[in-house]
């Protein structure tokens, strides 16, 4: 018997003038006559979500645990992904202050230094741990990126901890913070390229070119490679960055325009709720074309005063976080909290949706969503909201813990994505679930 087919390599790029595009997982890349699963070794990931300014506990924690648990009203859009969820419980950072060390010690399971100077000292979070020892296997080690920006902000934010350990929830090293980048066109250009000049970018952007046009004839050459099965994968990757793309510029346009906003970097919506969904459909890009395996998203930064017209908040957010048991506050504080939550729910929904290797990109992924603050109310850092989205353990389940260290989980995260660490923060050991 002859085989004529040639795999493509994993890594196999579409090059065109200043683009490098990845692909996503395509049965093309399999050697001819190895059965999917055999030859297939799924890529592993991890997504790490924050949400700020605490939670109500009432309204995040379900009532029973186990497993078929009812989900709460913050938790409820999680409902159709049961199978792919387990909400855990129990879990806190043994930290001082309030807002900054909250988002100081959530990756990093450790108390920062207290300073209100640049002399900063926290903890490497785990997200960095985890991009040191698999991030060699793609383009980015890992993506960082957000909605706000506070990275001007000096001196002491709360409780006489700087502000630096609020801009952010990744760290390089222990003195190093990694800066989040709130800009989708800068994300969106070094994931696929077409980085240039303000006024390049704005060429582009009023002759509406995408960088789809410049590897037209390698799209085109390639297609004429693949199955029917690899056309419709291929498609559908094309079609995602393709709508991304539009909406992007779509935003550039708002914001050359407007004059609310006439700092606004080119490239940023003028909608928190657009933003949001922007920053997270280029995540799932990232996954899709194995541009990066490890991501952090700091939706809004601790101590953030965002109004939430979308679901009928008008007050600023950090204000209603102390409620004082007012029901009026806490019943916003739900609202605000179910929003986040149908964020990260319609994001599960494409990742899904995406084929890849014998399963799909969800079913491949770890996707971490939580705060760094439980009872807003008293800046409380114990029993913090957590609640894990993929394949990677076993769904359907309320899992109950009883004080143990958020570090726990992150031993057991970097050891299901293949980067086992024995010590990590103030971890007592790997948490079984």
């Amino acid at each position: 018997m002859f085989v004529k087919k040639v795999s493509l390599r994993r890594r196999t790029f579409l090059k065109g003038a200043g683009v490098a595009m990845g692909l996503p997982f395509l049965e093309a890349m399999i050697p001819a006559l190895t059965p999917l699963k055999a030859a297939v070794k799924p890529a592993l990931r991890a997504g790490f979500v924050y949400f700020s300014n605490g939670t109500d506990p009432e309204h995040w924690t379900p009532k029973d645990t186990g497993a078929d648990f009812e989900f709460s009203r913050i938790l409820k859009p999680f409902e159709p992904y049961r199978d792919s969820a387990v909400v855990i419980s129990g879990l806190g950072n043994k930290v001082g202050g309030t807002h900054p060390t909250a988002t100081a010690g959530w990756l990093t399971g450790v108390d920062a230094k207290m300073t209100e100077g640049d002399d900063v000292f926290n903890g490497t979070s785990v997200d960095q741990v985890i991009a040191a020892r698999i991030g060699h296997e793609t383009l980015f080690p890992s993506i960082e990126i957000a909605t706000e920006d506070f990275s001007s902000a000096i001196g002491s934010c709360a409780g006489g901890y700087s502000c630096i350990y609020a801009n952010t929830i990744s760290w390089r090293n222990p003195t190093t913070p990694v800066p989040m980048e709130i800009n989708p066109r800068v994300v969106f250009e070094r994931m696929f390229g077409r980085a240039g000049s303000a006024t390049q970018r704005a060429a582009r952007m009023k002759n509406e070119e995408s960088i789809l046009d410049s590897v037209s004839r390698e799209i085109a050459s390639l297609r004429t490679d693949l199955g029917k099965g690899d056309q419709r994968r291929f498609a559908d990757y094309l079609e995602n960055l393709r709508e991304v793309e539009q909406r992007i510029q779509a935003a550039e346009k708002q914001s050359e325009s407007s004059v609310a906003l006439p700092d606004a970097p080119i490239g940023i919506p003028e909608s928190h709720d657009e933003h949001l969904k922007l920053m997270f459909d280029l995540m799932a890009l990232a996954y899709q074309a194995d541009v990066s395996r490890v991501f952090t998203f700091y939706t809004t930064r601790e101590l953030s005063q965002m109004t939430y017209p979308e679901v009928g908040v008008m007050e600023p957010h950090h204000t209603i976080s102390h409620h004082d048991n007012d029901p009026v506050k806490l019943a916003k504080m739900a609202l605000i909290g179910k929003y986040y939550s149908q964020q990260v729910a319609r994001f599960v929904k494409k990742l899904q949706a995406m084929p890849d290797g014998d399963g799909t990109v969800l079913d491949h992924s770890m996707i971490c969503f939580g705060n760094g603050m439980s009872n807003s109310n008293v800046h409380s850092h114990l029993d913090l909201p957590m609640i894990v989205l993929g394949g990677q353990f076993k769904g359907n389940r309320h899992v109950q813990f009883e004080g143990d260290p958020m570090a726990n989980l992150w031993l057991k995260v970097a050891d299901k994505v293949g980067a086992k660490i024995e010590k990590f923060g103030n971890a007592t050991g790997s948490l079984d679930i």
